[in-house]
Order: C-alpha cells, then sequence, then structure tokens
C-alpha cells in the first residue's frame, strides 16, 4: 500500500523540528555553563540533563528523517534559518532568566511536538508520532515542575 500524503512537506517539518531542537541544545549549553545565582548548583546540573535529553530527541528525529530515505539537515546556518528558536548570546544569565528562556521554549516544543503528532497520526506515520508523544510527556513534565519552581 503506498501512501499519498508529501512526503516533502513532511520532511521539511521535521527538519524544522529538528533545527528547533540544534538550536534549544545549543541554547541549553549557554544556560548551563553561564547561569549564575542562588540555585546556580541545582540549575547546572538540571541542565546538563536537559541538554542530554534533547541530544537524544535530535538524534531521533534526524533518523527518522534517514529512516524515510532524506536527508536531515545539518548545516549550522541552516538550522538558524529554520529554527523560530533563535540562538541567545554568552551571557550571565540568572536564576529567574533561566526559569522564563526553559519556560518559554519548552512551552514552543511542547506545541510543535502537538502538531506534528496530530499531523504524524493523521498521515498513518505512527513512529514520528510515537516520538512525538514521548516527547510531549517530556516538555509537559518539564514545565510543570519548571512552573512550580518559578513561583
Amino acid at each position: 500500500m503506498q501512501n499519498n500524503y508529501n512526503k516533502i512537506g513532511h520532511i521539511e517539518v521535521l527538519n524544522e523540528y529538528l533545527a528547533n531542537l540544534k538550536v534549544l541544545n545549543n541554547n541549553l549549553y549557554n544556560l548551563h555553563f553561564n547561569v549564575i545565582g542562588e540555585h546556580f548548583f541545582t540549575l547546572h546540573k538540571k541542565l546538563d540533563d536537559y541538554y542530554n535529553k534533547v541530544a537524544n530527541m535530535y538524534d531521533a528525529i534526524a533518523e527518522r528523517i534517514k529512516m524515510l530515505d532524506q536527508y536531515p539537515i545539518t548545516s549550522l546556518v541552516e538550522y538558524e534559518e529554520k529554527s523560530t528558536i533563535k540562538s541567545m548570546r554568552s551571557q550571565d544569565f540568572t536564576t529567574k532568566q533561566v526559569y522564563s528562556v526553559l519556560i518559554n521554549d519548552f512551552s514552543f516544543m511542547l506545541a510543535f511536538s502537538k502538531e506534528l503528532e496530530e499531523y504524524s497520526s493523521g498521515i498513518n506515520d505512527h513512529i514520528t508520532s510515537s516520538l512525538m508523544g514521548d516527547n510531549i510527556n517530556f516538555f509537559e513534565k518539564e514545565l510543570w515542575m519548571l512552573t512550580a519552581s518559578n513561583k
């Protein structure tokens, strides 16, 4: 049975998602290196967990694109062009700023993951849909904890 969906359009969305994960991961490193203040130790460690988790998400999406017989983008220029999340300059970040950035970027990724999960389900791409389900679980749980920590 042949799929009748727009494979190129699907790959473009997956590459856009991939670009956002890559820029998010880079920003997580930036926050990890440059967090300052009262909760430095806690956030420094948590950011380490986050950039490792997002790196695994990135790898899974890139591999999914290859499974669909296409190419994941790998150019830094393309990441910046396709990503809604933008790279942050290196500077000191207070714990309040870190929470704000994380809540903002994780909220965006949660919404994007939900849209991609719905789209993937609609075209019977159950593998991508399952990947998005895992990402939705992660972003929802972390947003709950970040929001509670930021009060």
